[in-house]
């Protein structure tokens, strides 16, 4: 919750305290910030929501950043209660939601009052430091996609400037074009796709627009004359690997490190994304079917879905013993190893492109392009018998149109000339 912590909406927690004591309890401090004098009402007054399928409590709060209101909801966090307990108890917490809420409403307390972080902010902020100053400001109208892009493009500076010395001191106030033309060159060099590279403008943009909405910074800076043009499908950028390239790939890595083959057969298998497999828990694989469970809260598409993991994959998983460990263990953390902790960062392409000579891989080729690998290997080995709505939802494509699409870049069709007419002009010709 924004300002109301989760574990500080269970009931058995707020019941019984002042109403002092209520506002630290839900991470307020009243005395310690100065009131709004915007004329728009900071919230809405909280009601109880009573269905078949769930109940709790919920209010509206005003997005300073988005200028909307948000709803929010907040759950007793009780599990076998009576229905009557259920809503005496809800109704209970509205009671004491409303309270508070009429207490920031008189005061013109707005819910970014206590989720900003407006302190420790230094002029002098590098770019890097400057991203993960707003990432980590715990302004929890940042949703979750928001934080994954401000942490990836502060990565991507770091080692943009690790390669560019001279503008290594570069502060977040003074971007310039010289500077933002020179970081594209580099991404291009080291073969960013076009989206990617879009996608580090925007959050830059978004990370300047933001600080001066704070009042960190002056001004904001603009990205949007330098985004890069793009094809609308780019899956030409990572073509598919030869069976011999993968055979070399597979069993180099069998022998140099096998929790990152398990991560390029998850790749390849299962044509799921490298940040994707980062936020997959052991508690996510079923191995009596053979799914794996991919939460619409860490997917690219927003949507969720179970992905078949097929034989070669399952026992591979099997061998390194992954079905034995802990259901809230991520399955690749640091070093593709199984943490608790999730991971973030580059660290599967630069295990490639650090291989890659030893590989004797083409530069071309890279480790994204397993997942259109698989994509081309079942149309060209099952050309006779293409099933498309499994290959639409193994991708998890909306459409089968938009798999068709995607495959179309990759491959050609070859009809089997032995099994169909095709009429030889050459041999007619005099």
């Amino acid at each position: 919750m924004s300002g109301f912590h989760h574990s500080d909406t269970q009931l058995g927690q707020v019941a019984g305290q002042k109403a002092g004591q209520k506002s630290h309890c839900l991470g307020l401090n009243f005395f310690d910030i100065m009131g709004k004098s915007e004329s728009i009402t900071p919230y809405k007054l909280a009601k109880v929501y009573i269905g078949p399928k769930e109940a709790h409590v919920e209010f509206y709060y005003y997005c300073t950043e988005r200028e909307k209101y948000i709803r929010k909801k907040l759950r007793l966090g009780k599990k076998g209660i009576s229905d009557e307990e259920k809503s005496t108890l809800l109704h209970e917490l509205c009671y004491k939601t409303n309270k508070l809420i009429k207490e920031r409403n008189a005061k013109g307390l707005y819910q970014s009052d206590f989720t900003g972080n407006p302190s420790g902010f230094d002029i002098k902020m590098r770019i890097p430091e400057a991203l993960f100053f707003v990432k980590d400001s715990k302004d929890e109208d940042l949703s979750e996609d928001r934080l994954s892009c401000l942490n990836d493009t502060a990565q991507t500076f770091t080692k943009f400037f690790i390669a560019h010395e001279t503008f290594v001191k570069t502060k977040i106030s003074s971007l310039s074009e010289v500077l933002i033309k020179l970081f594209i060159k580099w991404c291009k060099e080291n073969e960013r796709a076009g989206k990617t590279i879009n996608k580090y403008l925007s959050t830059l943009q978004f990370a300047t627009e933001w600080l001066k909405r704070k009042k960190h910074i002056p001004d904001s800076f603009d990205t949007a004359p330098y985004r890069v043009a793009q094809p609308k499908n780019e899956t030409g950028r990572f073509p598919p690997l030869t069976h011999e390239e993968k055979l070399a790939a597979f069993s180099y890595f069998n022998k140099k490190d096998r929790n990152y083959l398990l991560f390029l057969f998850w790749n390849y298998y299962t044509c799921i994304r490298g940040a994707e497999l980062y936020r997959i828990k052991r508690e996510y694989i079923n191995f009596e079917n053979k799914t794996v469970f991919l939460s619409w809260f860490d997917t690219k598409n927003g949507l969720s879905n179970h992905v078949e993991l097929f034989d070669p994959l399952v026992d591979l998983l099997l061998e390194l013993g992954i079905d034995k460990l802990g259901g809230d263990m991520f399955i690749f953390g640091k070093h593709f190893i199984p943490s608790y902790e999730q991971y973030e960062g580059d660290q599967a392409s630069d295990k490639w492109f650090n291989h890659r000579d030893n590989m004797r891989m083409p530069k071309k080729k890279q480790a994204y392009g397993l997942k259109h690998t698989f994509n081309v290997d079942y149309v060209e080995n099952n050309k006779y018998n293409i099933d498309w709505e499994f290959l639409r939802r193994h991708n998890r494509h909306a459409t089968v149109q938009q798999t068709q699409q995607y495959i179309s870049e990759l491959t050609a069709y070859f009809l089997d000339q032995t099994k169909n007419v095709i009429v030889n002009y050459k041999v007619l010709l005099k």
